[in-house]
């Protein structure tokens, strides 16, 4: 890896409570990742909720001691349940008192040897480009050889964000002055995100409001709103376990675990630029836009959403079955292109 002197290390955080297989596999792959002996891991180990929590806790609890490869481990113990964003947040500003930096996971992501590198490489390489907020290491891989065919380097600024493995730094962290609510009951910023390809955000977040896990889109929101950018690798460094059924937002899909990550052990950004490119653009509004039956699909739920002032959207048995369902539509009509 080319750089200066004043190469940083960001510390990696972890919540995690009792999914003991996914934390396993997460922090061994980071511990075999390029950099890892010069990286600091916090991990937060909330207190169990309910009783199917405990033997995976438990299982967790024995893990912990053994792990190695970095540079310093630290494992914060909750005495109570504090929930999965208050375990997270309550960890970043213990992690905030010593450093400026932080790389997040949840504890179902499987990473790339390269990906400390990459992570690290472009938080020193944008650390005072104020166009930049992040750095992301998931990249969604079913456009790679669509829109983004012609685009020539390796890396990518997009106006997105992506929480699966991310790079940040404390102060351009975005400060979110509108509620979900306040979001959600304004026609304008509703049409205005789905104006600026982002509308996706707005069709999550009517699902997720119930447990308020809808950071990752605000996020999103922010950067469409202000145009900011964050970096996306052409190859993911990230694979996501997740859908299983064992998280809290998501449905059973098993698309994501079977993904193809990449396998080099070092990483070099090409030279691109931080602006606009049509291949990206084009890439965006796939992944976080509307058109066609899709828009009108859209609009649909969302006027049920202000109907019922969200209440159909509280019932996560539903809420998997409708996903499932669009899951199952969307795969059809590949299948008869």
């Amino acid at each position: 890896m080319k750089n200066n002197e004043l190469y940083i290390y960001a510390p990696v955080v972890i919540p995690t409570l009792c999914r003991y297989e996914h934390l396993k596999r997460c922090i061994d792959t980071l511990s075999e990742c390029t950099g890892a002996d010069k990286t600091e891991l916090y991990v937060g180990l909330d207190f169990p909720a309910k009783e199917s929590h405990w033997e995976g806790y438990r299982n967790i609890c024995n893990y912990l001691p053994t792990i190695t490869g970095f540079k310093n481990v630290v494992v914060i113990r909750r005495e109570e349940n504090l929930g999965a964003i208050k375990n997270a947040r309550d960890l970043l500003d213990i992690v905030h008192q010593k450093f400026d930096r932080y790389i997040f996971s949840e504890d179902d992501n499987e990473f790339s040897p390269n990906f400390l590198e990459y992570i690290n490489y472009g938080l020193n390489k944008y650390r005072d480009n104020p166009e930049v907020i992040a750095i992301c290491g998931y990249a969604e891989p079913r456009y790679s050889y669509g829109c983004m065919k012609t685009y020539p380097f390796n890396a990518y600024p997009i106006i997105g964000y992506n929480a699966w493995g991310v790079g940040v730094w404390f102060d351009k962290k975005p400060v979110f002055t509108a509620t979900s609510d306040e979001i959600l009951s304004s026609f304008k910023t509703v049409f205005k995100a789905v104006r600026l390809n982002h509308g996706l955000a707005i069709h999550r977040m009517m699902y997720r409001k119930r447990n308020n896990a809808i950071g990752d889109l605000l996020w999103r929101l922010y950067c469409a709103f202000n145009e900011k950018y964050c970096i996306y690798p052409r190859v993911s460094k990230v694979r996501n376990w997740g859908f299983d059924g064992s998280g809290s937002n998501c449905t059973v899909l098993t698309s994501y675990s079977k993904m193809k990550i990449d396998e080099n052990r070092t990483f070099e950004y090409d030279d691109f630029e931080i602006k606009a490119y049509p291949e990206v653009n084009m890439l965006q509004k796939k992944i976080y836009g509307f058109s066609g039956i899709n828009l009108l699909a859209f609009l649909f739920e969302y006027i049920l959403y202000r109907i019922t002032g969200g209440t159909c959207f509280q019932d996560i048995k539903l809420i998997r079955k409708i996903m499932m369902l669009k899951v199952t539509l969307k795969e059809f009509r590949s299948n008869i292109k």
